[in-house]
């Protein structure tokens, strides 16, 4: 197989696995689920739903804490895609590739 094409495989595998671990990651929504302030602010938007006024400072404050919160979970999710990948490579170099490169010097060469 050509030098090229190894490469191109190890890249398409690299980011399969980055955006599986990725997603995963995201949609178990590390960050958000059952603190305190998530509560608070889906009150405030109960509330909302039955004010007359469609914008208020609660809403302002709930859309800004959601979004810091989106933004931190996608970071979270993009360092354990990162990791996974690393993770990947290492195992894959320490348990496949320097065994075989040991078996291919210690064999006597032949002539």
């Amino acid at each position: 197989m050509a030098k090229w094409m190894k490469a191109l495989l190890g890249v398409a595998l690299s980011l399969a696995i980055f955006a599986g671990v990725a997603a995963m990651v995201y949609d178990m929504h590390p960050l958000g689920g059952g603190s305190e302030a998530y509560a608070r602010q889906r009150a405030c938007l109960e509330r909302l739903q039955y004010s007359e006024t469609p914008t208020s400072a609660c809403y302002d404050a709930y859309r800004r804490e959601s979004e810091a919160v989106d933004w931190n979970e996608r970071l979270v999710s993009a360092g354990a895609g990162l990791v996974a990948v690393a993770l990947f490579w290492f195992l894959l170099n320490l348990l496949y590739l320097r065994p075989r490169r040991r078996r291919s010097e210690a064999e006597p060469a032949a002539v």
